[in-house]
């Protein structure tokens, strides 16, 4: 028995080995796109000038404010509450994400504007059917304060 379990053993490490070995050497399964991958929490605002940082900063702004009008108008939608973010309003999340995720965006900072909290108060309304929480309604009066008195 003791040779049995030896044998396997031994060709579990050498298909492992010719595994590692063929994946290794085989220039068509290695991937040769040179796509640079960046990581969002290491990510930073790119130092700018002045100028363009004010206008980044409000290009970013009038895409976050066009994302948050947009919420109001289906966030008690019928669609919404009964299909989620697998409806419409799934290119909506999409939207969201890809600019919390662009590094600039912490431009808004400065405002008090977190992008992220746009799709967190979308799934209170969601998983609250439309109503809403306090959670949402604090994050929604404080979004509103900061939009008001965004200087541009």
């Amino acid at each position: 028995m003791k040779k049995v379990l030896k044998i396997i053993g031994i060709l579990i490490v050498a298909y492992i080995a010719i595994y590692t070995y063929k994946s290794f050497f085989n220039e068509e399964k290695i991937p040769q796109k040179t796509e640079i991958v960046k990581d969002i929490r290491k990510a930073e605002v790119v130092k700018y000038d002045e100028a363009t940082k004010k206008r980044i900063k409000n290009e970013i702004f009038k895409e976050f404010k066009r994302l948050y009008v947009e919420l109001n108008k289906f966030k008690k939608s019928e669609e919404f509450i009964t299909r989620g973010f697998a409806g419409k309003q799934k290119e909506w999340l999409k939207k969201v994400e890809k600019l919390r995720d662009n590094p600039d965006s912490k431009l808004l900072l400065q405002d008090r504007i977190i992008v992220g909290e746009l799709s967190a108060i979308a799934i209170e309304y969601m998983q609250s059917k439309g109503k809403g929480t306090e959670s949402s309604k604090l994050l929604e009066k404080e979004m509103r304060k900061a939009i008001r008195s965004y200087i541009k």
